[in-house]
């Protein structure tokens, strides 16, 4: 299968994975399987282990010491608050209106660069 092919096809699951996120976490949250803290405890723990598995096996980079303090502020900040309230609010809202105000976000970002509303800073 040519590279091209097959780059499309990864993506393309990962679109679908990532648009039945809301509604799987959604039944999980409202079927009262999983608190929204436990679920975010679960995807945590897992993407740590997927994380840790690739790095171990694939990743010859190791991680300086000095980098470690900032490692986990941004895990901290980037995955864990983040699926904190994201669970914490799909809990409170329907799945679709979690969806929309996702897509929301990224389309006013998209229209910043298209009109260079925001520029990036290169420094």
């Amino acid at each position: 299968m040519p590279t091209n092919i097959k780059a499309h096809l990864y993506l393309t699951i990962v679109a679908f994975i990532y648009g039945a996120n809301y509604t799987v976490a959604k039944i999980v949250l409202d079927d009262d399987y999983l608190s929204p803290n436990s679920l975010t405890l679960l995807r945590v723990t897992t993407g740590v282990l997927l994380f840790s598995f690739f790095h171990a096996f694939f990743i010859k980079e190791k991680i300086d010491r000095k980098d470690l303090p900032r490692f986990v502020l941004c895990s901290l900040t980037g995955v864990v608050i983040n699926q904190f309230l994201f669970n914490g609010g799909l809990k409170l809202t329907a799945h679709i209106n979690a969806a929309l105000l996702s897509t929301t976000i990224l389309g006013g970002h998209l229209r910043s660069q298209l009109f260079y509303i925001e520029r990036k800073n290169n420094t």
